[in-house]
């Protein structure tokens, strides 16, 4: 993705330090690369002007296309939330179903074992993931993309899901044709739990803070909000995840019959039970929101 063709500056005033770090790092490996190849793309590269300065010194050569910074934030999205979303998926499965506790206690290492085989697939399945809800969020609206980021996140949760119902005995039936299944629930959930604090936090971080406020005060109130928003998100839509769970390892269970079987095992619990590790993943996944797909949805890169 070394640029040949022109691309717009970054607008660094509203993407945060860790996605600029990490665009500012690429660009720097970029550029050394063309000063080594002594490529004529890197003539041809854009250059902008770093923010408050009007030095031609300060001009620096981008050789990172739009597109191009576009996937390199969307692959740190993959990479970075990959690492936790199956350790989350496998503490929900235990609590759903305590009777995998035993064979993961009585083998040391094997949750780790478990999360590590599948953990290439997962970072490929989110940078699709995060591909295909690109679109739909320019062309239709943020809440239309998160109901098809929920379905293929679903998917995403679902491998896991079936992996972990093959090797820990819960239904040897399933297989990963099943990966979808409950993507009605799926939607719902990724609307209220990723939708709600990507639309909302940035009005109540607004409302809570001051001009006044010393900068360790602002950002504590920006998180603060934000994270609030993620906690309270989540738990509103744990029931849903639960569900999807419960079709995801049984084979032959309908929307209905998760819902049934969810209140026969747990009762009214089912809304929230597990909700703690999804919380953690949530909240993990929103800050990743926060830092990778803002700035790519909001269009400023």
């Amino acid at each position: 993705h070394l640029s040949q063709s022109r691309s717009r500056p970054m607008d660094q005033s509203n993407i945060n330090a860790p996605a600029r770090w990490i665009l500012s790092g690429c660009a720097a490996a970029g550029r050394a690369i063309l000063s080594f190849t002594g490529s004529p793309a890197c003539a041809e590269s854009i250059v902008y002007v770093e923010p408050h300065s009007s030095q031609k010194e300060d001009q620096i050569v981008d050789p990172l296309s739009t597109s191009a910074k576009r996937q390199i934030l969307m692959a740190g999205y993959g990479f970075g939330l990959s690492i936790f979303s199956p350790m989350a998926n496998l503490y929900q499965v235990r609590a759903l179903y305590p009777s995998v506790v035993k064979p993961i206690l009585a083998q040391p290492g094997m949750a780790t074992r478990l999360c590590a085989s599948i953990y290439p697939q997962q970072v490929l399945l989110r940078i699709m993931q995060v591909n295909l809800s690109t679109p739909v969020k320019d062309h239709m609206s943020p809440w239309m993309a998160f109901g098809v980021l929920g379905i293929l996140q679903g998917g995403v949760y679902g491998h896991a899901n079936v992996n972990f119902a093959q090797k820990l005995k819960i239904d040897r039936k399933v297989n990963l044709s099943m990966m979808f299944r409950g993507s009605g629930f799926a939607a719902c959930r990724d609307m209220i739990s990723q939708g709600i604090p990507f639309m909302v936090s940035d009005n109540l971080k607004a409302r809570a803070k001051s001009s006044k406020d010393p900068p360790l005060i602002a950002s504590v109130k920006h998180w603060g909000a934000f994270l609030g928003c993620s906690v309270v998100s989540t738990y509103l839509s744990q029931g849903l995840h639960n569900c999807q769970t419960a079709m995801q390892t049984h084979n032959e269970m309908t929307h209905i019959g998760a819902v049934r079987s969810m209140i026969r095992e747990h009762g009214i619990r089912f809304l929230w039970k597990g909700a703690e590790a999804r919380v953690g993943l949530l909240v993990i996944t929103n800050i990743f929101n926060e830092i990778f797909l803002k700035p790519v949805w909001n269009g400023h890169v």
